[in-house]
């Protein structure tokens, strides 16, 4: 899935850049501010039979491009900003980074305006290990931060965020059911010496960190789909975390990616 990199300074812009481009992420587009954006055909995403008229002066695009946007804003202008952007765009995917400490309140309602939340003193690699999950389908919020229970079937699942409204061109503010937040995860390091993992544990986590579903893994491996989920479940127990999502994001940081084959 192409990414379009959203940051208010050329310097971030950049960097994102490289940091995509290390990691042969496509990147289809750099913009200054997110309505600098084009506007996806709403009409086409959404089974409509015409834009709203807000909408029909913009150019197109599918509305498939991940949105990687970088905001050092205050909150409530955060919210502000992306309240207006979900107004023009409510259907394409979005990973806010954000140098940020997100009260509950702000983290609740993220939930309901991004696919993901990843704090900017993580890594680049599990920042494109988010990038990854979140474009095959998925809506995860880096450990440390509340996170809608994502399921650990085989199958990706759309993105559950609120409906559209086509007629108004408006981004829906239904009240979604929000979690209790997780208790905060340990550092990694400490995790990883705490952990034994098998080698077969360690390799289907490590597909996980490239948004692989359970059938591709088990046809990898020459096993079959139950096997995997069985290991899923035992990993997820040893690492200490609930879903793939966070799984993916904690092998990221503690194993790395695969050896080349």
């Amino acid at each position: 899935m192409p990414v379009q990199i959203v940051a208010e300074t050329r310097l971030l812009r950049e960097l994102f850049l490289a940091v995509c481009r290390d990691a042969d992420v496509s990147v289809s587009q750099c913009a200054q501010n997110l309505l600098d954006l084009p506007v996806p055909a709403l009409d086409a995403a959404l089974g409509t039979s015409a834009k709203p008229d807000a909408l029909a002066s913009q150019p197109a695009n599918s509305g498939k491009d991940l949105i990687l946007f970088y905001s050092n804003a205050d909150q409530e202008r955060m919210v502000e900003e992306l309240d207006t952007f979900r107004a023009q765009n409510p259907i394409s995917p979005l990973v806010l980074v954000t140098n940020q400490s997100l009260t509950p309140q702000t983290e609740a309602r993220m939930t309901q305006l991004v696919h993901a939340v990843f704090p900017e003193n993580k890594p680049s690699d599990a920042l494109v290990a988010l990038l990854r999950v979140v474009g095959a389908g998925y809506r995860a919020f880096a450990p440390g931060a509340a996170e809608i229970p994502l399921s650990d079937d085989s199958a990706v699942t759309a993105p559950a965020m609120p409906a559209a409204n086509p007629a108004a061109g408006a981004y829906s503010q239904q009240a979604a059911e929000i979690p209790t937040a997780a208790p905060t995860a340990q550092p990694i390091e400490h995790r990883l010496n705490d952990v034994q993992l098998s080698q077969r544990e360690r390799t289907i986590l490590q597909r996980l960190m490239f948004g692989a579903s359970n059938k591709s893994i088990a046809n990898d491996l020459g096993i079959c789909e139950a096997t995997v989920k069985v290991h899923l479940r035992t990993c997820f127990r040893k690492i200490g975390v609930q879903n793939r999502t966070q799984a993916a994001i904690w092998a990221t940081e503690a194993l790395g990616p695969p050896p080349p084959s």
